[in-house]
């Protein structure tokens, strides 16, 4: 069983030299991307490298790369998707979800359930239909933001806070949670040498319900799981300590309890068990 990841690194499917180094960036899913950093005119030769690429993984390797395709609309996208019909992925990210159809259409002409669906959600209509296309097919197993798209769709200009986003950032968290599916994949940050504005942002992000963030850099890598493992590691060492103490009290017939400053009692103690098991299905979906 592979460890949770945190951080998914998009990698130009068409750089050899690229991919070669995300792979050794072991604490990282990577997403070898046909869509936005290929050029039109080179995408044939891009899905020729994947096709190498993943005739040559290791078992460890193949279980944390992801292929990101090309959208419905564009005339490259069933060609790719036959692409990952053989290669078998890790998991697919599709872009600009809108429609739960073509995500079952994506699932039923795949037929394997061992490639995960994660739906990219980048338009104002995406987020509209984010709970149906959560639910669209078990195999979807989790939602994944991306903020540029949506900026561009929507006309949002995001300020130094990025306040601007928490309204659809918060409805894909939702609607997971709603769905019943792992929380999302946070979105992209573009400034690549502002680690500090990453930092918050990932932390932000962690903050309302999402569980990882999308990089275009294997330097952001480390700040991303930096964040989340962190955080993690601290909200799971509270959550055993609450539960331990809880029962340990219920058992005498107590239903509230204080543990270090704060009040645990039953809604306290069922969410330190659900925060446990994300945890572990997190972990289990490596």
């Amino acid at each position: 069983m592979m460890n949770q990841m945190f951080s998914f690194l998009f990698v130009p499917a068409i750089s050899t030299k690229m991919v070669n180094k995300a792979l050794t960036i072991k604490q990282s899913a990577i997403i070898l991307d046909l869509e936005d950093s290929i050029a039109h005119s080179k995408k044939h030769v891009a899905r020729e490298k994947v096709s190498g690429y993943m005739s040559e993984l290791n078992e460890w390797d193949r279980q944390r790369v992801y292929i990101r395709i090309n959208d419905s609309e564009s005339p490259y996208f069933y060609h790719d998707l036959q692409l990952v019909k053989v290669c078998k992925p890790r998991g697919l990210f599709i872009p600009k979800a809108e429609d739960k159809n073509m995500i079952k259409e994506i699932a039923t002409y795949l037929a394997d359930e061992s490639i995960a669906l994660i739906p990219l959600i980048e338009t104002a209509k995406g987020i509209h239909y984010s709970f149906d296309i959560a639910t669209a097919t078990e195999t979807v197993e989790r939602l994944a933001f991306g903020a540029v798209d949506y900026c561009l769709d929507t006309n949002i200009e995001v300020g130094e806070g990025r306040e601007e986003l928490l309204y659809a950032r918060s409805q894909l968290v939702n609607a997971s949670a709603a769905a019943k599916i792992l929380p999302p994949i946070d979105s992209v940050f573009l400034h690549l040498e502002n680690s500090n504005d990453l930092i918050k942002e990932t932390t932000h992000g962690r903050k309302i319900g999402f569980a990882g963030k999308l990089a275009i850099h294997p330097n952001q890598v480390v700040r991303i799981n930096d964040v989340y493992h962190q955080e993690n590691n601290n909200r799971i060492h509270e959550a055993k300590e609450v539960i331990r103490l809880f029962e340990d009290a219920e058992k005498e017939g107590k239903a509230s309890i204080n543990v270090n400053g704060r009040l645990v009692d039953y809604p306290v103690y069922k969410q330190a068990k659900k925060l446990l098991q994300i945890n572990s299905e997190c972990n289990e979906s490596r």
